[in-house]
């Protein structure tokens, strides 16, 4: 569910962190190390406290928290994480710190779902075409894709193969076929139902989150089963043409470019009723309403059940 985040708040820092000593200072019964600014071997720009790569920094009049909070408090970020987890999670967070929840202001956050979806074959991620007129892109690790991505200025989006790049990056296998569909709200302005971190712990803020994310799985272009056999000729025309990015830039100026870029959307989603994106949504659903209602902490780690 809640992943990757970076959150901050004010607070009076300790003498040790204000006069920037170059050594390890101890925060609330934690051990801090100490980081050099970049370009000035001298100076000490701040403090880090690390728990399974999340970072907790501290510096002369903020604290941050940032990176995986699944992670953090399940050793990886393929299993599940419940909101009776997360629940645990922002309290180790906030006996970390000395700080309650709702004084964090929360600035980037990221809502992802790990599921099974067999229809999902790697030859398939391929035909996961485009997201409001922007292309994904391939996720590759040397000449292995697993998976596809789309970025835009205030978010990203994506759907790959989260066993293929676990085994990838750490060399673990995991039991089931995993598919991970994430979107990352990089703007505070687009976390629109939550501005501090108790407000994940609200499960109907988290309820509009995931509306969000699932609006806009909704619009990914999946172009594996088009039937064409329904357009008119001029439909199919604008289709064609439509994915021709320099047809959108020539008629930029026409007096119905609106319309024909309506249409064009229109006509795309019409069309797009894949067995892999209807079986995405589908999965997403279950597994968010499993993990909203579920008060379980089991996981899968290399084949053992570790609850």
């Amino acid at each position: 569910m809640y992943d990757n985040l970076l959150c901050s708040v004010t607070y009076k820092a300790p003498v040790e962190v204000i006069s920037g000593r170059n050594e390890p200072v101890v925060f609330n019964g934690h051990t801090y190390m100490p980081n050099r600014a970049k370009g000035n071997s001298f100076f000490i720009k701040d403090y880090t406290h690390e728990l399974n790569g999340f970072q907790i920094i501290i510096n002369s009049n903020k604290i941050v928290i940032r990176n995986s909070i699944h992670n953090m408090h399940k050793g990886n970020n393929y299993t599940d994480f419940s909101n009776s987890e997360l629940r645990s999670a922002i309290k180790t967070i906030e006996d970390m710190t000395g700080v309650k929840a709702y004084n964090f202001e929360l600035h980037r956050l990221e809502f992802a779902l790990n599921i099974l979806c067999p229809e999902l074959t790697s030859a398939k991620y391929a035909l996961i075409e485009e997201l409001k007129r922007a292309k994904f892109r391939d996720m590759m690790n040397g000449s292995k894709v697993y998976g596809r991505k789309c970025f835009f200025s205030e978010y990203s989006f994506k759907i790959y193969d989260k066993s293929q790049q676990v085994y990838m990056k750490d060399r673990v296998r995991i039991p089931q076929n995993i598919v991970r569909v994430e979107k990352m709200f990089r703007k505070q302005r687009q976390i629109k139902f939550a501005t501090k971190l108790s407000d994940l712990l609200d499960k109907n803020v988290s309820s509009l989150i995931y509306n969000d994310f699932n609006k806009t799985l909704q619009k990914v272009i999946v172009q594996d089963d088009y039937d064409y056999s329904t357009l008119s000729k001029d439909e199919k025309r604008l289709i064609f043409a439509g994915k021709n990015p320099s047809y959108w830039q020539q008629s930029k100026h026409d007096d119905n470019y609106s319309y024909l870029l309506h249409k064009y959307n229109q006509l795309l989603n019409s069309l797009n009723t894949s067995n892999v994106k209807i079986a995405l949504l589908e999965r997403c659903d279950k597994k968010f309403f499993q993990l909203i209602n579920s008060e379980l902490t089991t996981c899968y780690i290399a084949g053992k059940t570790v609850k």
